[in-house]
């Protein structure tokens, strides 16, 4: 059976070593000899070419039967149906990647092509290196988007299904509805929720949605237990841990469940044990029409999901016991206060005779006391806090759960108020929610934060009742609370997790985006002039070659210094860069950095170093501070005007180093200081000047790393000035990874 669990890493590893298929590739081409071009091409670069055809209707056709990875699409095709239209189409059906080709790359196609949301824009001839490019950046931004889609939507089922179990207070219902939501909003083709029965030890249809129909008793609803041993759900019986199918159609799959889920239409399948502490309520068992639908992150999530559920269970079943409790207790009042009614009306009858009335009097008491122990034997066996109150809040009535929170003896509770007993503000508020249920006779409920007496933050949920005397006027409070901290918290871990999500994703489209165009803009102007130099070089000048190769050069090191910050900043974020500190000569340093920067600045501005004359000798990571010079003074000469000066100050003392930046540049707008040392994040008014808007992220980064501050002091048109603190201290034995 090719199933995985967490604990079976040997069973993963024999499955995932299968040989990756080949990437399919269908081309769309009405020119013969620019398709049979196309398609030799992408054999040697070791494609699949799923499909070649000429017209836009043959291309939804095809593409809907092979399902290929990727599809180039020559926008002008003859027929009814051109490239365009052909594309949109197989985008809305089937969400295939599609990279347009067109000879013509005038503005109005691009924006027509823009609208149908295409991976890719090649203009003819098509150079192999673009090409491949293209159908890397198509596949992997498909990639990308899917399993963002994919992720979004199992959040929402979690979100949903969250919302679900605060609101349903029916366990069967919860888990029809919780199925219902998973097929909706996550799309799978069916879910099924298995109950262990407690006789047969056999799973029990609890609650299922999607393709029920034709199948075993225990995914149709039926209510039989599983017969198939071989089963994903028996392995979660058996072992505890999540198991799951890459693909029904393995030959390393066995068990007739394969054969049923094949003819189904399952390609995948998943069960994730619903667990709270040591028990087991149930098993969730979810089905996806593709191969390998299930990750280890989507198997997390869900492992998240079915471990709400239970606590929802474990939530509604303690809810029905305090339900049964209080009925219990009000039929206990009830009992107490027929019985005083019964006695007293003895002791009416029995009042001619003293000798009777004395025997009916102790006879009531001797009742009373029964009804009191029997209060007490009920009270103190609910796991809940309860307690009975009369009209001014004095406590009449308490069990051993109440003793605890307050911290005290129940004997020195009884017969006393909240303001005896709890903080003021604590009491006061106690005291206006009795007083809302005895002037309304009706129940209340409040959700607050709470002390308990260990000191520890907790959350607690209270019902307060009216207690009523036998003409229905209301005698005093009852109440019961109950610490729903946990169930707080897994809400708070939700909407965490949730928010973490949506802080990935935006980070991840923001990265793609500014990346793809630093990336693409300078490899495009250097193969352009490099094929310039090819076609034309015996009729350039000297002079016009050097020109050429000075701008190729010239992207080259753009594309190397974003490189460069982009394996600056991964390193800082996986813990790679560390701090070192070594002795060296701070002004020494700063002075290498000056002529690294004045070299390629060619003169086009006036550097000044001030280091004030004192020592400079220092205990400092070179490593870190060259870095975080040389992003500042790129800065300011990229923003500085040709022939203006930058000033450069240093100034060491025993125990910290200041270095100053200061341009006379374009300036930083007051609304953007506050966000420019974030990742891509560049001022208002940069204008046209080239940049990735990493650096001074990265500079904020290591001086975090050296474990010193930064500041900013800008105006719009005056310059920039940057302030880095650097901590100074002796070198450790051995270097200290932060």
């Amino acid at each position: 059976m090719d199933s995985h669990s967490l604990t079976e890493e040997s069973r993963a590893a024999r499955v995932g070593g299968a040989a990756a298929r080949p990437i399919r590739v269908m081309i769309v081409e009405d020119d013969a000899i620019v398709a049979a071009h196309l398609r030799r091409v992408m054999e040697q670069m070791g494609f699949e070419v799923a499909g070649l055809v000429a017209t836009g209707k043959e291309a939804v056709q095809v593409a809907g039967a092979e399902k290929p990875d990727v599809i180039l699409m020559d926008i002008n095709l003859r027929g009814d149906v051109n490239g365009l239209q052909a594309a949109e189409k197989i985008h809305e059906q089937h969400g295939i990647p599609v990279i347009y080709l067109t000879a013509y790359a005038d503005e109005a196609v691009v924006e027509q092509a823009k609208r149908t949301q295409p991976y890719g824009y090649l203009t003819k001839p098509v150079r192999d290196k673009e090409l491949r490019a293209s159908l890397e950046m198509a596949l992997f931004k498909s990639r990308t988007d899917r399993r963002l889609r994919q992720v979004n939507s199992i959040l929402r089922s979690i979100r949903d299904v969250s919302q679900l179990i605060t609101r349903e207070r029916d366990g069967r219902r919860l888990m029809q509805e919780a199925c219902r939501v998973l097929v909706s909003t996550r799309g799978y083709l069916l879910v099924w929720i298995g109950r262990p029965d407690p006789d047969s030890g056999r799973l029990v249809v609890a609650g299922a949605a999607g393709l029920t129909d034709g199948l075993p008793d225990a995914a149709s609803g039926g209510g039989s237990g599983v017969p198939d041993s071989e089963g994903l759900p028996e392995s979660v019986l058996r072992t505890g841990q999540p198991a799951w199918c890459r693909d029904t159609a393995d030959p390393m799959a066995s068990g007739h469940w394969r054969e049923a889920a094949w003819s189904r239409g399952f390609r995948s399948a998943a069960a994730i044990p619903m667990r709270r502490g040591e028990r087991l309520y149930g098993v969730l068992n979810v089905y996806a029409d593709q191969v390998e639908a299930f990750d280890r992150e989507e198997i997390a999530l869900l492992q998240e999901l079915a471990d709400d559920l239970a606590l929802g269970l474990e939530s509604i079943e303690e809810e029905n016991v305090r339900f049964e409790t209080e009925a219990a207790l009000r039929q206990a009042r009830n009992d107490l206060e027929r019985r005083v009614d019964e006695r007293t009306a003895e002791l009416r009858r029995a009042n001619a005779e003293l000798r009777a009335e004395i025997a009916a009097r102790q006879l009531a008491e001797a009742a009373l006391s029964e009804s009191q122990a029997q209060l007490r034997a009920i009270l103190d066996n609910i796991p809940d806090l309860a307690w009975l109150k009369d009209r001014r809040s004095v406590y009449l009535a308490g069990n051993e759960a109440l003793a605890r929170a307050l911290g005290r003896p129940l004997a020195g509770i009884l017969g006393k108020s909240d303001s005896e007993l709890l903080p003021r503000d604590v009491a006061e508020r106690q005291r206006a929610d009795d007083l809302a249920v005895i002037e309304t006779g009706q129940p209340r409920r409040i959700i607050e934060q709470s002390i308990a007496a260990d000191g520890r933050a907790t959350w607690v949920e209270t019902i307060k009742s009216p207690v009523r005397d036998v003409r229905g006027e209301v005698i005093g409070i009852a109440g019961i609370g109950r610490d729903i901290t946990e169930l707080k918290r897994a809400e708070e871990r939700i909407l965490e997790s949730l928010e973490r999500e949506r802080q990935l994703h935006e980070m991840k489209t923001r990265f793609i985006s500014t990346a793809s165009h630093e990336f693409r803009t300078p490899m495009t102007v250097a193969a352009g002039f490099a094929e310039m130099l090819r076609n034309q070089y015996d009729r350039l000048s000297e002079e016009k070659r050097r020109a050429l190769l000075d701008r190729i050069l010239d992207s080259v090191w753009r594309v190397t210094r974003l490189l460069d910050d982009v394996l600056t900043v991964n390193r800082v974020d996986q813990g790679k860069l560390t701090f070192r500190p070594a002795r060296l000569n701070l002004s020494s340093l700063v002075r290498d950095v000056i002529d690294e920067i004045c070299v390629t600045d060619k003169g086009g501005h006036a550097f000044n170093f001030d280091d004030g004359g004192g020592g400079t000798e220092a205990v400092a990571d070179e490593n870190l501070i060259r870095p975080i010079l040389t992003n500042l003074l790129t800065n300011a000469v990229r923003y500085s005007a040709t022939g203006s000066a930058i000033v450069v100050r240093l100034r060491v003392s025993p125990r910290e180093a200041v270095l100053e930046v200061a341009d006379h540049g374009i300036g930083i707008a007051a609304g953007d200081q506050a966000r420019i040392f974030e990742p891509f994040e560049r001022g208002v008014n940069v204008g046209k000047t080239r940049g990735s808007g990493m650096g001074l992220n990265i500079v904020k980064r290591l001086v975090d790393l050296h474990r010193g501050s930064i500041q900013l002091s800008s105006e719009v048109g005056v310059g920039s000035t940057f302030t880095v603190r650097l901590p100074l201290g002796l070198p450790p034995a051995a270097p200290v990874p932060l």
